[in-house]
């Protein structure tokens, strides 16, 4: 057998997701990873993964700009948004297949916060990294993540009804801390052909649209 995927058919509610839980409703340091497929890694802005609901519900997301820097967003207060995108864009992948990492350090020590952007090119989500820029994004003020009552979702942000291409997901995880607690695993890898939902060992996740 080949190697399963949830297929991104590039239109509106294509995401696996999975319900608020106190593991992931993570409000200090985080380090979000995806490995995912993309037909357009330039010219297409792409909602990738997020906590991320109406105003008031708003956590974190990670999306694929038009020129090909990755965007990461997050709120203290469930409003207001804090944006910062990679220094440089991600290389066009052979394939059209990279693993993604952000990291936010929300209190630096240095009275500022920090967000971090990388890719591999090995699948999974424990490859070998490499930072996009040859610096880290700092940001003056300590900050935090909402802790939003939001679904997590990969493969598209909140209802995924903006930023849609076609794609595949093959893994993601979000981990409380930097290299820290794995809180989400979805690796659809291994996942029966067809599911409409399956589990990572804690969390259930749930197949929506025609994924």
């Amino acid at each position: 057998l080949g190697e399963r995927f949830l297929i991104l058919g590039g239109s509106v509610a294509n995401y696996i997701t999975t319900p608020d839980s106190v593991g992931t409703s993570v409000t200090g340091d985080i380090d979000i990873r995806l490995d995912v497929t993309l037909d357009y890694w330039r010219d297409v802005r792409t909602d990738l993964a997020g906590k991320y609901g109406a105003a008031g519900q708003r956590s974190w997301a990670v999306e694929l700009d038009t020129d090909g820097t990755i965007r990461f967003t997050w709120s203290a207060d469930g409003t207001s948004i804090f944006q910062v995108s990679s220094l440089v864009p991600v290389p066009w992948p052979q394939r059209n297949r990279l693993t993604l990492r952000v990291t936010l350090d929300v209190n630096n020590g240095l009275g500022g916060n920090t967000v971090a952007f990388y890719y591999s090119t090995d699948p999974g989500v424990d490859g070998a990294w490499t930072q996009l820029g040859d610096a880290d994004v700092t940001t003056s003020g300590i900050t935090s993540i909402f802790n939003s009552t939001s679904a997590t979702v990969f493969g598209a942000v909140n209802s995924g009804s903006v930023g849609v291409q076609p794609g595949r997901v093959h893994a993601g995880s979000v981990r409380s801390g930097i290299g820290g607690t794995v809180v989400a695993s979805p690796d659809v890898r291994p996942v029966a052909a067809f599911s409409a939902s399956f589990s990572d060992g804690t969390n259930t996740w749930t197949v929506g649209g025609a994924s």
